[in-house]
């Protein structure tokens, strides 16, 4: 994780230049400025807007994180917010599936001292084209064959305010190809994948989603195709479970049991069973595809930059 995110906060940090918002975005730096315990305490004790500003702009010896190391340099709240406001953060979660969900490592966020928030229990976030495979579960469980194509073309939905999504590969994209279901997933094509969820139906996926463990209500709208939805990382961790567990969803686990100083047991707990939330084929074909998308795909870094 951490020599991951300090390549992905150099890109981050170079790619903004000289026009970074924690430095320019004044409305920004205001609305985060407001949130800060020292603000609400002076706004509290009847100071003015001027008069909180100045004293936010005092300069002490502060300790600052840096991922090259922790530094003390002179800066006020307000440079400490704008020192902030630059870093990326992360969550991160993997576990067991055949013991039920045991968690394995469990990474909360980037450094606990500076930054008080755990992105896997208290977080929930966009995720992404990481719900596609659940499309396709869904597509498979009621059906379709893994050799359907779906064309490349966009689509405006006219019942939906004429919403056309679009592919990353924008103008360099041929619209007249077609793809089957494995090589639209292994590339995360966004058009087909809102494509193959038209087709099965909205609430087919959303029903889908339920069986395999997501929890939360999400939106009756095409674009949950496109992960718009905001899940936990939980219930999305015990969801992929199901794909090398019988098709199984698990909820993760912590704790197998509590003990006194003498090494007797207190109290004891049996990770959760969860009824199967596809049939067989569909895991295999699911397994098929999504094995390809690492071997040929996007997710490709998986076999060479991080193996």
């Amino acid at each position: 994780m951490k020599e991951h995110l300090i390549a992905l906060q150099s890109s981050f940090e170079r790619s903004y230049g000289n026009v970074a918002p924690w430095q320019k975005n004044k409305q920004l730096i205001d609305a985060a400025l407001k949130k800060t315990p020292q603000y609400k305490l002076y706004k509290e004790a009847g100071l003015t807007e001027a008069q909180i500003r100045d004293s936010l702009s005092i300069k002490q010896d502060t300790e600052l994180f840096q991922w090259e190391g922790d530094t003390i340099k002179k800066a006020s709240v307000i440079d400490s917010l704008q020192h902030y406001l630059k870093f990326l953060n992360t969550g991160m979660l993997s576990v067991d599936p055949k013991t039920g969900g045991a968690i394995r490592s469990y990474i909360g966020g980037i450094d606990y001292r500076y930054f008080k928030y755990d992105h896997v229990s208290q977080s929930e976030r966009q995720v992404g084209s990481t719900f596609k495979p659940f499309v396709y579960t869904a597509a498979i469980e009621n059906g379709m064959k893994p050799c359907t194509y779906f064309s490349l073309a966009e689509v405006a939905y006219s019942n939906f305010n004429n919403w056309t999504p679009s592919n990353s590969g924008g103008e360099n994209e041929d619209p007249h190809l077609n793809y089957n279901l494995e090589m639209a997933l292994s590339n995360s094509v966004n058009t087909i994948a809102v494509k193959v969820l038209n087709e099965v139906g909205i609430p087919k996926v959303l029903e889908q989603a339920k069986r395999i463990g997501i929890k939360k209500e999400l939106p009756n709208l095409p674009s949950i195709a496109l992960g718009v939805a905001e899940i936990n990382l939980k219930e999305l961790t015990g969801a992929y479970a199901s794909y090398v567990n019988d098709s199984k969803p698990v909820t993760p686990y912590a704790i197998t049991k509590v003990t006194d100083r003498n090494g007797r047991i207190i109290a004891e707990f049996k990770p959760e069973e969860a009824e199967p939330a596809f049939k067989d084929y569909t895991r295999q074909v699911m397994l098929e595809i999504m094995q390809s998308t690492v071997n040929k795909g996007t997710a490709s870094r998986l076999r060479s930059t991080y193996s």
